[in-house]
Parts: structure tokens; sequence; C-alpha cells
């Protein structure tokens, strides 16, 4: 007590750094609370996209398939797998969009590039379940 009496400014100087620290550490415990919980809440609100495609290089490991070997029959993704995965308790909402390109050497693209080659065209195409 007697040093706080004798040196007040070196007293309230320390006070004032002592104040001034621990309102710095509980605004950044504050703001990191705040971001954390932002983050958590966009991410339970953010809808997710998922795509299925078909690993080829898998299948060719899983059947021992060489590169430029016959492929083994590839099986069908069918609507009872699509309609199971789309059943899990983690998902609200599905949709089911199938792309496949349309070959064809008759039709022929406005303005593409393919066209003045002579090569096949792909067009895209869409399925909706």
């Amino acid at each position: 007590m007697i040093s706080l009496v004798r040196r007040p400014g070196k007293t309230l100087l320390l006070f004032a750094l002592v104040v001034i620290l621990g309102a710095v550490i509980s605004g950044a415990v504050a703001v990191s609370g705040t971001i954390n919980s932002t983050e958590a809440n966009l991410r339970r609100r953010m809808r997710p996209i998922v795509t299925i495609e078909f690993d080829f290089n898998g299948w060719r490991e899983a059947h021992n398939v060489e590169f430029g070997d016959a492929m083994p029959q590839i099986p069908p993704i069918t609507s009872q797998m699509l309609h199971s995965i789309g059943a899990l308790s983690y998902i609200n909402f599905y949709n089911i969009n199938f792309q496949f390109p349309l070959r064809s050497f008759e039709l022929a693209r406005y303005g593409s590039r393919s066209a003045l080659f002579g090569g096949v065209i792909f067009f895209p195409c869409g399925f909706k379940d």
C-alpha cells in the first residue's frame, strides 16, 4: 500500500495497462466466438450439392483391366439406387438430373468449329426424373 501511495502515476499507468489488455483480450474472445457461431450457422443453412460419377480407374483396378483392353459390362445406375440415396436421413430434398451427349453426323451446330472439320458433333441433352 505504501508503494501505491508513494508512486500514484506508476500505479495508475499499470492499472490502465491491465484494463486495456483485459478489454483487448475479451474483445478478441468475443469476435472469435461470433465468427465461429456465424460459420456454424452458415454451414447449417447451406444446401449441399452432390454429384455421383462413375470411377473408371477404380473399375479397371477392381476388374484387372489394362488401358486399351475391352471394358467389362458396367452396371447401370438404377432409379432405386438414386431413390435410396435420396431417402437418407440427412437429405431434405433431391433432384435427379442425367446429362449425356447426343452424337450425330447429320446434325450441324450453328457456329461450331467441329462442324467445320467434319467430326462428330456432341449436343448436350438432359433427362429429369
